[in-house]
């Protein structure tokens, strides 16, 4: 088993048990056990299949796949925003910020630069 193929078992394990010892309404945990079970069981078994079915940029790409998924899975525990910790935040960048998010949120007309900064963010 690879390093990064076992990371991301340990995640997918690590979230599934801590969807049960956290309180989520029983929908959550059934969510968060339905993406953690067959992403650790696809990442544990990469390195126990042979070779050959498993054309080895498969294998090198699967790595960069499943986070996406285990992003998914802790998606499951968020329930709501911190209001006090929103409005710290919010002025932080009004402070510090103040033209990067004035084109991200108030030119009309204008998508382009806020559609620019999701971007960067993904990337």
């Amino acid at each position: 088993m690879r390093f990064s193929e076992g990371m991301i078992l340990g995640f997918f394990a690590a979230f599934a048990l801590a969807g049960f010892l956290v309180e989520l309404d029983p929908g959550r945990r059934l969510r968060i056990a339905g993406i953690g079970l067959p992403g650790a069981a696809v990442a544990g078994s990469l390195g126990t299949l042979s070779p050959h079915p498993v054309p080895p940029l498969l294998r090198d790409l699967l790595p960069g796949l499943l986070p996406l998924m285990a992003y998914w899975q802790a998606g499951q525990f968020f329930t709501g925003g911190d209001p006090a910790l929103q409005a710290t935040l919010r002025a932080f960048d009004e402070r510090w910020l103040r033209g990067m998010l004035r084109l991200a949120t108030e030119l009309p007309g204008r998508p382009a630069p806020g559609a620019y900064l999701e971007l960067a963010y993904l990337s």
